[in-house]
């Protein structure tokens, strides 16, 4: 089987200005995501959801930037995620945006791509930090491990998953009881 071809789009930072509401930053992202593509081609699309700033996210074995990875209708999904979990990062660190990294996989003899994509993504990061990102719930085991991918995207996805070269976060955080997330954190470690 040929390797995936892979598109990468801008990433698109978020930060919450004072006076930002969840619709605000849900019309933002909408604004950003449609400047490079069309809705159609973003139904196949796999996303990574980082943190910006001073802090990332304390793991078993490393910490990490990565709060979720998700696929699907990348407008759509994350929209919803904004509106359900997203904004509320904001307060995780005082100086906290996001980050969102959109990748469209492409295969002519494989409709999937994108569910192999977001699976070995996930397996990866609990490779690499010991656990689910925070916010995923479970492992896509029905399609890990059946795409292919050229040396130099896979080794650019997995740097992905981690604190880059040069940034030296000041801060790893973790859920606490009072953390609507405490559950499925320690359920995934």
């Amino acid at each position: 089987m040929k390797s995936l071809r892979l598109t990468w789009l801008d990433p698109i930072r978020l930060s919450l200005a004072d006076d930002d509401t969840e619709k605000a930053l849900v019309k933002r992202l909408r604004a950003e995501i449609k400047g490079e593509v069309s809705d159609q081609d973003l139904k196949r699309s796999v996303y990574l959801v980082r943190m910006v700033g001073r802090a990332v996210i304390v793991y078993d074995n490393r910490p990490s930037p990565v709060v979720y990875i998700g696929r699907g209708d990348s407008v759509g999904r994350l929209a919803t995620h904004l509106k359900n979990w997203a904004s509320k990062a904001f307060t995780w660190g005082h100086d906290t945006s996001l980050e969102i990294l959109i990748i469209r996989p492409e295969h002519p003899e494989d409709a999937d791509s994108f569910k192999h994509l977001e699976a070995d993504l996930i397996r990866w990061f609990a490779a690499k930090c010991g656990m689910l990102p925070l916010i995923n719930g479970r492992f896509e085991t029905s399609y890990e491990g059946k795409a292919k991918y050229l040396p130099s995207d896979r080794k650019r996805l997995q740097k992905l998953l981690t604190v880059g070269s040069g940034k030296r976060p000041h801060w790893a955080i973790y859920p606490l009881r009072a953390n609507p997330h405490y559950d499925r954190y320690y359920k995934s470690s």
